[in-house]
């Protein structure tokens, strides 16, 4: 049983000693052309975040503001960089006469019935 052991270990070193033996400038040259190669291809993109107001925000402030419900994240990725603003969930306002024109006429098409536009709209229970 010793006898194999040590025919083991003398056989292991002999195969060390031969790769090593083999491994020349060459190999060493390929190995560090691929490693570097493999390396350079890791970029990181920029990333912009933007609040509300078109601000630029910090990547903490940005998430700390979207997980509220007032907020709504949108995010868009591109080839060099990712963009993140903040949009309410809720625009509030007043609609210009043209556009409440347009919006009346739309909406008495969807519902085939004539609104009456000096009542506010009230949703069915």
């Amino acid at each position: 049983m010793l006898e194999i052991i040590e025919n083991y270990t003398l056989l292991k070193n002999c195969c060390i000693k031969r790769c090593i033996e083999r491994f020349d400038l060459k190999g060493f040259f390929i190995l560090l052309f691929c490693f570097y190669s493999l390396l350079s291809f890791s970029q990181k993109k920029k990333e912009y975040f933007y609040d509300e107001d078109f601000n630029r925000v910090s990547g903490e402030v940005f998430s700390f503001k979207k997980s509220n419900k007032y907020f709504l994240p949108k995010v868009i990725e591109n080839d060099t960089a990712i963009i993140g603003k903040l949009v309410y969930r809720h625009a509030y306002g007043k609609l210009n006469t043209k556009d409440r024109k347009i919006f009346l006429e739309l909406l008495n098409k969807t519902v085939h019935n004539r609104i009456d536009s000096t009542q506010t709209i009230k949703k069915r229970v």
